[in-house]
């Protein structure tokens, strides 16, 4: 723009000052002489008409920065608020899982002395709630998570599915475990809890009842880990493959959308994937993968 101007405006004043030069000129001497006035007049004349010309771009263009840097927190705000808003539901889907096991155990608690595995189950759940609620406190120092500890992944697993087999949409499946003794792992032991239980409650309710469930944990080819959950169950509509990991997406008439997003979220604080496959036993399952690392080092 400034160039084109430029050269507009430079024609236009050689034309111009060239007739009036030879016009008002009498003699070579003079003509030298207004020559030079008129070049130096020119110069002086282009420099400030390019200098304020550019002044008034360069303001244009700083006001537009200003008003998307502008633009720009406002978004980051909204992402910040729409996060923190995600997080919170998710962590109260997470809750209620766990609480929707409480009132099973504790329909339990109406006979006199509590059974030894009832006493585990409730403490185990309340375990669970408490760690939900201290990941919503963390929100606030921009953490998720604690520091990572070590523990044994075959156990944890055994562990949750104890504690999820009275679930009212688990405990009329059948649920086949396939796991090492032990496989020492070094993560967040909580975030994995909310993992498996999501995981079973989401093939429960694809399986129905006197489904089955079945959940193998292993090492990958890579020598890292693997955990993969399937059913009996019809399995994903092809068209709905790719929207399944998606924010409050669900096929289900009371679904929330969320326990699939709550999965990814804990396999990618492991640096881990989930993906979705066809199950050997017909249904869905879905892979959680880890990468070497996670596994505690000897």
């Amino acid at each position: 723009m400034i160039a084109v101007c430029y050269g507009g405006f430079s024609l236009a004043a050689m034309f111009v000052s060239s007739y009036v030069v030879n016009y008002l000129a009498v003699s070579k001497i003079q003509l030298t002489e207004l020559e030079f006035w008129k070049g130096l007049f020119f110069v002086m004349l282009s420099a400030s008409l390019v200098f304020f010309f550019s002044l008034t771009l360069l303001q244009r263009v700083h006001q537009q920065k200003m008003e998307m840097q502008r633009h720009r927190e406002a978004l980051l705000a909204a992402e910040r608020r729409a996060i923190t808003g995600v997080f919170a539901a998710a962590a109260a889907h997470d809750i209620n899982n766990t609480l929707s096991v409480f009132h099973e155990v504790l329909d339990e608690t109406r006979s006199a002395v509590l059974p030894p595995e009832v006493i585990k189950r409730m403490r185990v759940g309340l375990e669970a709630v408490e760690r939900t609620a201290g990941h919503l406190l963390q929100v606030g120092k921009n953490s998720l998570t604690a520091d990572p500890t070590e523990f044994d992944f075959s156990a944890l697993l055994q562990e949750m599915v104890d504690f999820a087999s009275v679930h009212p949409r688990i405990r009329d499946c059948a649920i086949e475990v396939h796991k090492p003794e032990k496989l020492p792992c070094h993560g967040h032991p909580g975030l994995l809890r909310q993992m498996i239980l999501n995981l079973m409650l989401n093939a429960a309710e694809a399986t129905g009842r006197g489904g089955r469930i079945r959940l193998t944990l292993d090492r990958t080819t890579a020598d890292g880990v693997q955990l993969c959950v399937q059913d009996t169950g019809p399995g994903v509509p092809p068209d709905y493959r790719d929207q399944l990991f998606d924010l409050f997406f669900t096929t289900k008439p009371h679904g929330t959308g969320l326990g699939l997003v709550s999965v990814r979220a804990a396999a990618e604080a492991h640096s881990g994937c989930v993906r979705y496959t066809q199950a050997e036993l017909g249904g869905a399952a879905f892979v959680v993968t880890f990468p070497p690392h996670f596994i505690r080092p000897h």
